[in-house]
């Protein structure tokens, strides 16, 4: 008996928790068809100030919580957060922290200016 292959799909946007560009419906697309298709699929992101938590379901994923993650020689707490992808059997986890990811904007302020922890928010993603 052979095991089931496992994905793991890493995408800063995943419809429909957030929409900025055509890859959020490209990853949630790919993602059902490789579970449909018979593939173990998980999908990760970040969770996003802008993503409404009480909307999409999420939950925390206590056993997988409470990690302190070492950028740059700073620790960051880092939270897991799960919700089920609507109209498919997929579990969508995102990892919350709020220096990070609180902001409502997600790249650039309302001035379209880049945020300098850009790179460092990418590291620890």
């Amino acid at each position: 008996m052979s095991e089931k292959k496992r994905i793991l799909y890493i995408a800063t946007e995943m419809s429909p928790y957030l929409e900025l560009t055509e890859f959020a419906e490209v990853i949630n697309k790919l993602a059902i068809k490789s579970n449909d298709s018979g593939l173990e699929v998980r999908c990760i992101m970040p969770r996003f100030g802008v993503i409404n938590e009480r909307r999409h379901r999420l939950h925390e994923v206590v056993r997988l919580s409470g990690i302190n993650v070492q950028v740059d020689g700073d620790d960051y707490p880092l939270q897991i957060k799960v919700a089920s992808l609507p109209n498919a059997r997929l579990q969508v986890y995102f990892l919350e922290n709020e220096d990070f990811f609180k902001r409502k904007q997600i790249f650039h302020d309302e001035n379209e200016k880049w945020f300098d922890d850009n790179a460092l928010r990418t590291i620890f993603f």
